[in-house]
């Protein structure tokens, strides 16, 4: 953006730059370098107003500026991780940069990595891995596993099955053994 004047940062230069990006197919839409920087100290701003007088106006600015600005970072997020599903295949990333050519990379490497996990099962070159037996030392509420699903609630000497991640962590907190 060399000589060009900046467009005032707020709500109104969101939503041009989510509509742009709602409409220009899978082209990413060629964002001002500073626009994290400039949002940040936006928010700031309106922190500070709110800090001093609680008003409903600046709090709903706010709110729709953050909600603005996260749909934007959302249809972004999905372009790239579109392009890094069809990377081998030539993608062409010539409109990306900082954040999101960064993210691509990771999304790669991610994607990636599973190809590879997968490739290496159909070989038989590893295993797929079972839920083990184990038994439940005490009751347990329900809660959300670190793969997002929901377990429990447990009761004690319950004997179940349950994958890898959950029992390592409940027999390290001695809440279950195993048990076969």
């Amino acid at each position: 953006m060399g000589g060009e004047e900046k467009e005032e940062m707020g709500i109104n230069l969101l939503r041009r730059l989510l509509h742009e990006e709602k409409h220009s197919g899978n082209k990413l839409v060629s964002l001002p370098d500073d626009l994290v920087q400039r949002a940040s100290i936006y928010i700031t701003t309106l922190n500070a107003r709110l800090a001093k007088n609680m008003e409903l106006e600046t709090l709903k600015a706010k709110e729709s500026f953050k909600s603005a600005f996260h749909e934007l970072i959302t249809h972004r997020m999905r372009k790239v991780l579109t392009r890094a599903s069809y990377a081998d295949l030539g993608t062409d990333t010539s409109d990306m940069k900082g954040g999101d050519l960064s993210f691509y990379e990771i999304v790669l490497t991610h994607l990636d990595a599973q190809r590879r996990r997968m490739d290496d099962l159909l070989e038989g070159r590893v295993q797929m891995h079972k839920d083990k037996k184990v038994r439940i030392l005490k009751d347990i509420p329900q809660y959300i596993g670190s793969d997002k699903k929901t377990y429990g609630p447990f009761k004690k000497d319950d004997v179940l099955e349950l994958p890898d991640e959950e029992l390592g962590w409940l027999v390290k907190n001695n809440f279950a053994e195993s048990a076969e």
